[in-house]
């Protein structure tokens, strides 16, 4: 199958892998969407930063390169494992791709069964420190990552899941409340996404704001951070992605097929960053007809 995978900086290459193997506790996709993330881009200009590297391989997964990179993606469930009883072939989803103990077969430990694998000590991510990722045909990926979409939802919008999550747990973390005033710094898809979703829980107004970071420091403005997002804020976005699916399909401003994504998306957001907000790698596209008539 096809995998678009990183074998260094600058190097990114789509090579012919073998059909990975779905586990007892796993579920197959057929992935058709997945999207570029900022973080791609910096592995794919300066890393390996997150990524392992040649001579030292992830701790937790054993993953080295090449890696089948890609983490925000949407698919088809085409096959799930003996021991899987919460996913059922032909489902339409998208996927959470934090894993935490489950995926290193270890006992969950108590931030994993609080559904926060975001901070798990052996957390790593699909596309990212697992050998797997969604630039490519085909993915296997622990049955607790996915989350299934509604019928009206599209594989292109659930390939904006990830991103809209990193906004939700922001959201969750900062403890704003209604009719209260917000600054959001940036509008790259993490940005707009925080943007939709603190008009949906708590911004009353927008308009333009100069930022001057030295007068915000020496005002002692409280500055908060997040770590990435729960399980909790993915189960919230999907339902965001059934009410506001027109507006978040705006951020998109590109889909580009996976032969095409090292100079149609990696090197297009290096040269020309200002003029996108999300660029959507097409591996199979909207495949309902044909992985339905194929099943």
């Amino acid at each position: 199958m096809r995998a678009l995978r990183f074998h260094g900086k600058g190097d990114v290459r789509l090579d012919d892998i073998p059909i990975p193997q779905c586990g007892p506790r796993e579920v197959r996709l057929k992935v058709a969407y997945c999207g570029i993330c900022g973080t791609d881009v910096h592995e794919y200009l300066d890393g390996p930063i997150l990524l392992p590297s040649h001579d030292k391989p992830n701790k937790f997964t054993g993953a080295g390169l090449p890696l089948t990179m890609g983490h925000e993606m949407s698919g088809i469930v085409t096959e799930v494992g003996g021991d899987v009883k919460s996913v059922t072939v032909g489902q339409r989803v998208c996927v959470n791709p934090a894993t935490g103990c489950e995926h290193q077969g270890r006992p969950d430990c108590e931030l994993c069964v609080a559904g926060r694998r975001n901070i798990c000590t052996c957390s790593a991510f699909y596309g990212l420190q697992c050998a797997a990722g969604g630039f490519a045909d085909e993915i296997c990926v622990d049955a607790i990552a996915i989350k299934p979409l509604a019928d009206h939802v599209s594989l292109k919008l659930g390939a904006m899941a990830e991103p809209l999550a990193v906004a939700s747990h922001m959201v969750q973390v900062s403890g704003f409340r209604k009719g209260q005033n917000v600054v959001v710094l940036g509008a790259g898809p993490i940005g707009c996404a925080l943007t939709l979703l603190l008009k949906e829980n708590v911004a009353i107004h927008e308009k333009p704001l100069q930022i001057d970071m030295n007068r915000i420091t020496l005002s002692e403005k409280r500055i908060l951070a997040g770590n990435a997002y729960t399980n909790d804020d993915f189960d919230t976005v999907v339902r965001l992605l059934e009410k506001r699916g027109p507006e978040i399909e705006s951020f998109i401003t590109a889909v580009v097929p996976l032969e095409q994504a090292v100079r149609g998306g990696f090197e297009e957001l290096v040269h020309h960053k200002a003029q996108h907000s999300k660029i959507l790698i097409e591996v199979g596209g909207e495949l309902r007809e044909r992985i339905s008539s194929s099943l």
